[in-house]
């Protein structure tokens, strides 16, 4: 009988581990292809960036609109497998309950049931890991539009000259760019 159980345990924990192991590599699969193609449609920007705030604001929206999808299909991709495994009673709850563990705000009035629980600290791994990508992608591209920004700033200013600055001289700030 204990040799039963045991033999039961251990195949919850490899169906648990398996499932784990999947998740995570539909995750990061959805999402690196997400990200593949947000950096192919960003490519004439990174060579041409633009210098004026409009433009820079369409893109960046874009860019924000596109990370938020990605996060939102790995969150139902999780959603749907709690689904699948009766983990939760219904689709609000599953999508509640996936999109609260993936970005760590989880409110703790739902639960997975046993063995399935061991995903949750997983998924919320992987959302944090997936946040941090996307920001540091989104920081690279604001911080790249910065700088081209100031080349865009310095060099108009090395073509008018310091007279047309007025008093303050160039280096003082470009009223437009707001430094």
């Amino acid at each position: 009988m204990f040799l039963i159980i045991l033999n039961g345990l251990a195949m919850e924990a490899v169906i648990v581990i398996v499932s784990a192991i999947f998740l995570v590599t539909v995750t990061l699969g959805f999402h690196v292809a997400g990200l593949v193609m947000l950096l192919r449609w960003l490519r004439p920007y990174f060579d041409r960036p633009p210098t004026r705030v409009l433009p820079m604001a369409r893109v960046l929206i874009r860019i924000a609109t596109g990370q938020i999808l990605a996060h939102l299909i790995t969150i139902s991709v999780w959603a749907v497998f709690y689904l699948w495994q009766d983990c939760l009673p219904n689709s609000e709850a599953a999508f509640y309950f996936s999109g609260g563990t993936y970005t760590t705000a989880g409110s703790g009035d739902l639960m997975l049931a046993r063995p399935w629980r061991l995903l949750a600290p997983l998924e919320a791994l992987v959302g944090i890991l997936m946040c941090a990508l996307s920001a540091s992608i989104f920081f690279a591209v604001v911080n790249h539009f910065h700088r081209a920004a100031r080349e865009s700033l310095t060099k108009s200013r090395s073509s008018l000259g310091s007279a047309s600055w007025g008093d303050d001289g160039p280096g003082q700030g470009h009223p437009r760019l707001g430094y």
